[in-house]
């Protein structure tokens, strides 16, 4: 049949053929559907690789890839019909196409209405449930990078949450020190007792939280304390977090004197003192921080001795020239001396070098917080310290170390540590201070801490800075021994019934618990060749025994560690002349340390006096003895009978005032006394 068309020409119509059966229209439908959904998958793949939100790539992008074949299907079928070019089969075809995409449509929607209604639920329920206790972790690190770790563990666990809730919490710590650290890895992160000594009840006691991760300064610390261990504990070092050297950081005034045109970059320790002697002056001394109790100034002290080990030893030269005040048992606490005395009005110590990491000293510059207890805040340029550098000073590369205890080492943990190991690549500790592996720090265009200090010191920090490796600790530590003035302490604890009463001054706390603590900061920064005996005393005489003095070695300074940990207030006041009376006075010298409350004076008749007794019989029988009164308060050092007791004792009396400041500088600050009081070795 013809007829005419629209332009009046004749075509002939073509008559509708049979309509197929319906097993042919159901093999017609699937095969359109599955080219739907193969052109849907072709779409959705090629875009998932450009995005990674998930959000898009399973929902976004399947619906975008609906539209567009459907697009394409609909402008093909417009066109064709158009040109008067579209066959019988292809109208069919798009007719099927418009049914598959009417279903593919309605199903989308059926299938994002319960997808809205399993996601709204799924929502709601973990808005008001409650969340599920997190997995705590434990972080032992250095003190110069405890605020840095704690930084990093908080953003992790902030990157980490489950629906609002924290996954993980942290508690990060700092290191003992290298000696008392190895022996806490050693017995189960316990101090312990020798066996079958005396008080064998008080003998374990645990250090801290056990550590899923330790931090140390080097891997020469990493080394020393697997060479120790005796225990089922594994320690796997994982790689370095961030690479910082050892420097000396000079005032402006010996900065100057050090200039030259290599700028502050030396190939020995040595040229940079023989510099400044060349120019008229000559350091004084170096500070740094207790090596007992720091494991950077312990990395540091064998290229100080190279320096020069015939001047520069600890009793004549650099290293025992340390001016008053500025004893500390770690670097951040060693700048936090020099931040709390920064004031443009005064004048910074003179012939004073500083021996501190590159990152500490970079958070000083930079009027960053310092450690605990020592906020930031802007420095007087005339307190500025400007950093040095020597191919011989050490370079500490901070390996991250995951610790695994027997029967703690649970597939949750360590899943949990091999996470944060993980985040810490992609969120370096080098965006904290840190340089990379090859010590190289970031661009001076970087927001860095290295960055900040070079623009605020005019380009006085390298790019690039050399280093040698930390040299073994067992050498540095018998390097210290050897030069060491030795003391040998006798500790008097006051553990009367007034002890148990406030100190009544800053810190809070009873009488005992601070004397406590003050002993223990003693007995731990002790050398192994140092000797130590604890006696306590009240009225009438106390159940603890005596702990007659030994070397200082790690089972006896345990067990006097233990026993002072278990000291408890009995009896009443015991005159503090007769206490001095019962101390244990070694043949050649002792020092006795006494610690108390200070006492009232009517409890000590005639204390003067008979003080004087005592440290006459010490003089001509036993040797020499000093005396250190220290006082937990609130009596003071010139208050009676303190006053009196001390006087006693002439140029060898001396008193302290243990105050609510960290006892372990402290106590630093008494063995330095002690030690210069003996003179040479």
């Amino acid at each position: 049949m013809t007829g005419p068309d629209e332009d009046g020409s004749e075509r002939r119509r073509r008559e509708p053929g049979p309509r197929p059966g319906p097993v042919r229209q159901w093999a017609e439908r699937f095969a359109l559907l599955l080219f739907i959904e193969i052109s849907v998958a072709v779409v959705v793949t090629v875009l998932g690789r450009l995005i990674d939100r998930p959000f898009l790539r399973h929902i976004a992008l399947p619906l975008l890839g609906v539209v567009l074949v459907s697009g394409a299907l609909v402008a093909a079928y417009v066109l064709l019909r158009r040109r008067h070019e579209l066959p019988d089969r292809v109208a069919a075809a798009l007719r099927w196409a418009g049914d598959a995409l009417a279903w593919v449509f309605g199903g989308a929607a059926v299938t994002g209405l319960v997808l809205l209604l399993v996601l709204g639920g799924r929502i709601v329920y973990a808005t008001f449930r409650p969340c599920d206790p997190a997995l705590g972790l434990r972080v032992t690190t250095t003190p110069e990078l405890l605020a840095a770790v704690r930084d990093a563990a908080d953003a992790f666990s902030a990157d980490r949450r489950d629906n609002g809730c924290r996954r993980h919490t942290f508690s990060v710590t700092a290191e003992p020190g290298v000696v008392p650290l190895a022996e806490g890895f050693r017995q189960g992160w316990r101090r312990t007792a020798p066996t079958g000594a005396a008080g064998g009840d008080v003998s374990e006691r645990l250090l801290g939280p056990q550590p899923d991760v330790w931090i140390p300064s080097s891997t020469a610390e990493l080394a020393y304390v697997r060479g120790q261990q005796t225990g089922s504990v594994r320690l796997e070092d994982t790689g370095s977090v961030g690479r910082t050297p050892m420097v000396l950081g000079l005032f402006a005034r010996e900065r100057q004197a050090a200039a030259t045109p290599a700028g502050p970059v030396y190939e020995r320790t040595s040229d940079l003192l023989r510099t400044l002697e060349r120019n008229g002056l000559p350091l004084r001394g170096v500070v740094r921080p207790v090596p007992e109790t720091s494991a950077a100034a312990l990395a540091v002290t064998p290229a100080l001795h190279a320096a020069d080990p015939t001047e520069y030893d600890e009793t004549d030269g650099l290293l025992a020239a340390v001016p008053d005040g500025l004893l500390a048992t770690d670097a951040v606490s060693l700048l936090c001396r020099f931040r709390m005395m920064a004031d443009p009005r005064r004048t910074p110590p003179e012939g004073v070098a500083v021996a501190v990491p590159e990152q500490a000293l970079a958070d000083y510059g930079t009027g960053r917080p310092l450690g605990e207890g020592c906020s930031g805040g802007p420095l007087p340029e005339n307190w500025r310290l400007y950093p040095h550098y020597a191919a011989d000073l050490p370079m500490l590369d901070h390996p991250f170390v995951h610790v695994r205890w027997p029967g703690e080492d649970t597939l949750a943990r360590s899943e949990a540590v091999t996470d944060f190991r993980a985040w810490l690549r992609d969120h370096p500790l080098a965006l904290r201070g840190l340089r990379d592996g090859g010590g190289t720090a970031p661009p001076a265009d970087a927001a860095h801490p290295l960055s900040e200090l070079r623009r605020a010191l005019g380009g006085a920090v390298p790019v690039h800075a050399r280093g040698t490796p930390v040299s073994e600790v067992t050498t540095a530590l018998q390097l210290v021994g050897a030069t060491r003035v030795k003391v040998s302490v006798s500790l008097l604890v006051d553990v009367s019934g007034s002890m148990g009463g406030g100190t009544g001054g800053s810190g809070g706390g009873s009488r005992l618990a601070r004397a406590g603590a003050f002993a223990q900061a003693l007995v731990a920064q002790l050398h192994r060749t140092d000797s130590v005996g604890l006696q306590v005393f009240s009225r009438p005489a106390p159940a603890t025994p005596r702990v007659p003095s030994q070397l200082a070695e790690d089972p006896h300074r345990n067990l006097v560690t233990g026993r002072v940990q278990a000291l408890a207030v009995e009896g009443g006041d015991l005159p503090l002349a007769d206490a001095l009376g019962q101390a244990e006075v070694a043949p050649a010298r002792t020092d006795i340390v006494l610690v108390t409350d200070g006492q009232n004076p009517g409890g000590n008749p005639g204390a003067g006096d008979r003080a004087e007794r005592v440290a006459a019989r010490f003089r001509d029988a036993r040797g020499t003895a000093r005396l250190t009164v220290a006082l937990t308060g609130p009596v003071r050092c010139g208050d009676a009978p303190v006053r009196e007791v001390v006087a006693a004792f002439g140029d060898a009396g001396s008193c302290v005032e243990v105050t609510g400041a960290p006892v372990q500088d402290q106590a630093a600050a008494v063995l330095s006394a002690l030690r210069k009081a003996r003179g040479p070795r």
